[in-house]
């Protein structure tokens, strides 16, 4: 890598995140602004056999738009699709021969230590990607949604919409309930849209039920029900007779401010506190 440059995303749409729809470019340049490397990436879930043409032509056109050394990046998350896309790509001509670089839970290391997580909260989103579904990854994505919750608003939403968009069922459901008990404000995007699926799980499950207060109390379910993940999730203690109080409310009101409350109380008692 280039020694002293700056990292440039050069497609249109590059703030969004659609990893399986389109190939994007970075460009390092110098203070000059002079381009020193592209990397050319592209998120393979399962290989296309028509990348095999069409990953030159984006090579060749990052090299030809950018003039300076290009290189192909491919991140495959599936370990089984490694071979496919580091299959040699042989373009006829003498001595032309394409090898693309690929990143693969084979090749990335796990990181799974809060430290180390940290110290590199890029190299630990690539883990959460590459391994997130395996056999380690509730505490690779324990020790991700911990180093994130440190990281800037405008990161931390564009690395957990990647994690999201690509782990499968049931991580990406595991994730969502470890966003529920890290530090995140009650008020942002990410945590108020958790929160309010568990409204509308429960605002349909009433609704199906034909009752006038179905609404009412499947809303007071859900609530009831996102609250006492939170607190399960913060390894805060909840004996019967406080889950019984809180299954029991039906004030949405009083749940609510519960829920805005549960990130800075350490005992149950401290909850119910008014």
């Amino acid at each position: 890598m280039p020694e002293n440059c700056q990292a440039q995303l050069t497609s249109e749409d590059a703030t969004e995140v659609r990893p399986l729809a389109k190939d994007k470019t970075i460009v390092f340049r110098d203070g000059s602004g002079t381009a020193r490397l592209a990397v050319v990436y592209e998120v393979q879930m399962r290989f296309e056999k028509g990348k095999h043409r069409s990953w030159p032509m984006y090579l060749a056109s990052a090299r030809y738009y950018n003039d300076c050394p290009s290189v192909l990046l491919v991140v495959c998350p599936d370990a089984t699709e490694v071979s496919a896309c580091a299959a040699p790509i042989d373009l006829g001509h003498p001595g032309l021969i394409l090898k693309p670089l690929v990143i693969s839970p084979v090749s990335l290391k796990k990181v799974t230590s809060l430290e180390d997580a940290a110290a590199d909260v890029e190299l630990a989103v690539m883990s959460g990607l590459m391994h997130g579904d395996g056999a380690d990854g509730e505490v690779i994505l324990e020790v991700v949604a911990e180093a994130l919750a440190a990281a800037d608003d405008d990161k931390k939403k564009h690395y957990l919409d990647l994690l999201m968009s690509t782990l499968v069922e049931p991580r990406g459901h595991f994730l969502k309930e470890l966003l529920m008990s890290t530090q995140y404000e009650y008020t942002s995007d990410l945590f108020r849209g958790l929160h309010e699926e568990g409204e509308r799980k429960g605002e349909a499950r009433g609704k199906a039920e034909g009752k006038a207060e179905g609404k009412a109390e499947g809303k007071a379910e859900g609530l009831a029900t996102s609250l006492l993940r939170m607190l399960a999730k913060r390894g805060i203690a909840v004996d019967a007779e406080s889950e019984a109080r809180i299954r029991a409310c039906l004030d949405t009101d009083q749940l609510e401010r519960w829920l805005d409350r549960v990130l800075d109380v350490t005992r149950i008692e401290e909850l119910f506190a008014e």
